[in-house]
């Protein structure tokens, strides 16, 4: 039997079929096929001289949150790093896939390497997904760190070969500019969202803000392999994928929008663990869940509301704190 080929455009439609199939049924969340399936789509379009915005913000975007997932909480840096090469591939001007790249370059002590990513994520900051202003300020701090580690790798260089002469650095101390720098970068640790805004705090102010949560507002904290929640003085511990779920729900609440059912795929749960079909029930489980918790701190029983008439759910705008590690 001779097997049919098909064509670019019958496998992009294809594609496009198969995208849809798995945003309405896929598990919710993040999901690496859909990564990938989000990856062929926008090589093919590329290839075919295809240009559609949305849909390429939409495919990035799913892409971003994967590798960021697999980087943040699955810990799996490789995976990470590879899936950023390949939006960076398809969006080499991408202000926030090169900042998060040459964050995990930063950590593996690539300084080359950290530098030319950093320096791209500034140079253009025009795109779909900019930096916060933290972050350019960051960066910056990134760039001039990585570059005194390599003067202070090239000074030990020079003096081990001149182990006669002691290199002479007319009074400068690379280990303290080094330390001022690091210090910088302390005082942005920690990455906070609220209703206001987003900024970029260190430790003391974290533990400050932490012990002040005000009676009625909600304190998400994503900082602990075991996210909690907060209002007034009582916290309750909650799973990290309904810490996700919830921190998406209070970003549409700052925007005075919905969350449907949707705009979750690829959401991996244990209670689909079994079956990879999400329904509007499990969502509703997941939302009765989350209610309960935060009941429990003195919120409302439905802080988490159903929007009649759709498979969606809305906070009421509210005033909450969504504090994060700084993923840099």
């Amino acid at each position: 039997m001779n097997r049919v080929l098909l064509t670019d455009e019958e496998r992009l439609q294809a594609l496009y079929k198969k995208l849809r199939e798995s945003r309405r049924s896929g598990p919710i969340g993040f999901s690496a096929p859909l990564a990938q399936l989000s990856y062929r789509i926008l090589q093919l379009e590329r290839k075919l001289k295809i240009h559609d915005p949305v849909r390429r913000y939409d495919c990035i975007g799913i892409m971003m949150e994967q590798a960021y997932y697999m980087k943040t909480e699955q810990k799996d840096r490789h995976v990470a790093k590879l899936t950023f090469e390949q939006i960076l591939r398809l969006d080499p001007h991408n202000p926030e896939a090169n900042y998060r790249y040459a964050f995990l370059h930063y950590e593996d002590g690539e300084w080359v390497k950290a530098i030319r990513f950093f320096k791209a994520a500034i140079q253009d900051n025009s795109s779909d997904f900019p930096l916060a202003k933290d972050q350019i300020v960051k960066a910056n701090l990134f760039i001039s760190y990585c570059a005194m580690m390599l003067v202070k790798e090239s000074m030990r260089t020079v003096e081990d070969l001149k182990s006669d002469k002691k290199l002479d650095t007319e009074g400068v101390s690379i280990d303290e500019l080094t330390a001022n720098v690091k210090t910088l970068l302390a005082q942005t640790e920690y990455r906070l969202v609220s209703n206001e805004g987003e900024e970029f705090i260190s430790k003391v102010r974290y533990e400050e803000l932490e012990s002040n949560v005000e009676s009625g507002a909600i304190w998400l904290d994503m900082t602990l392999d075991q996210p909690y929640v907060k209002s007034g003085y009582q916290s309750k511990e909650i799973s990290r994928l309904n810490g996700i779920l919830l921190k998406r729900l209070l970003l549409k609440s700052a925007k005075q929008e919905t969350l449907a059912l949707a705009e979750i795929s690829g959401y991996q749960e244990e209670f689909v663990a079994e079956s990879h079909d999400v329904s509007w029930e499990n969502y509703r489980q997941k939302i009765r869940r989350l209610n309960q918790r935060l009941s429990d701190v003195g919120l409302p029983v439905q802080f988490i509301q159903h929007v009649t008439g759709t498979q969606s759910y809305k906070i009421e705008p509210c005033k909450f704190s969504i504090i994060e590690n700084e993923a840099n």
